[in-house]
């Protein structure tokens, strides 16, 4: 991973560059205001700092962006009072000593009940909480869903849930197969939608060509809504 820099008007914007085996130039701004681009292994730099030079305009504006936020901490410790999200709002967890494990939401609060109130206790049984409500939520999104794109010859496909470091979802083309990240479970059921259909049209059209984009267009007009905000936030 090296860094590089572009200049936008007066500003210096360094940023990270990631290469992999990808079709596409993705550029990325963190919350932290950090920007890493993620390129091809074989597309030469010149090429790379004039997109990023091209985009630097919006770089700009999502730095400003994340600076209207407050940050919530990324490191989580698991005890009473910290705050949660589930479905896009806040919760605070309590933790209840107990003979039993159980979780469950009640009013403002994700209450555990456990009789080991370490923290590593306490991160597993809300993950077993998420999942399972992801599983939930995420097959009644998808059957919606499927609603409405079954009559551009998308079939239902497979679903998985899992744990992602960088994307919220992916699909498997050929397979006809949805990844979704778990931590969708987190965010306003919007975005999960979003993140469905995302994958759904991938199905169809397998790549970020404009046909994919006039397809999702119809589908899920708002979509830049549901996109924004999760760029908007950091994957825990």
């Amino acid at each position: 991973m090296k860094t590089y820099e572009i200049t936008y008007g007066h500003q210096k914007i360094p940023f990270k560059l990631v290469r992999s085996k990808r079709k596409t130039l993705e550029t990325r701004v963190k919350p932290d205001g950090s920007v890493e681009v993620r390129a091809p292994i074989d597309l030469d730099i010149n090429k790379i700092l004039e997109v990023v030079s091209k985009r630097g305009r919006w770089i700009i504006k999502k730095k400003v962006h994340f600076q209207q936020y407050p940050k919530e901490g990324l490191k989580k410790r698991y005890v009473s009072g910290e705050t949660h999200r589930y479905l896009g709002k806040q919760y605070r967890l309590k933790i209840i000593a107990s003979e039993e494990y159980r979780v469950k939401l009640k009013g403002g609060f994700i209450e555990i009940h456990t009789p080991d109130p370490s923290s590593e206790i306490i991160e597993e049984l809300l993950y077993n909480w998420y999942t399972e409500h992801a599983e939930m939520k995420f097959n009644q999104i998808l059957d919606n869903t499927m609603k409405i794109v079954k009559k551009h010859g998308i079939k239902r496909p497979e679903m998985k849930i899992k744990r992602m470091k960088r994307r919220w979802g992916s699909c498997i083309h050929n397979k006809n197969r949805i990844h979704l990240n778990l931590e969708l479970i987190r965010t306003p059921p919007y975005c999960i939608e979003y993140v469905i259909f995302h994958e759904l049209v991938h199905l169809k059209v397998p790549n970020h060509q404009q046909k994919y984009y006039d397809l999702l267009n119809i589908i899920l007009p708002e979509w830049k809504k549901s996109k924004n905000y999760l760029e908007s936030i950091e994957m825990v």
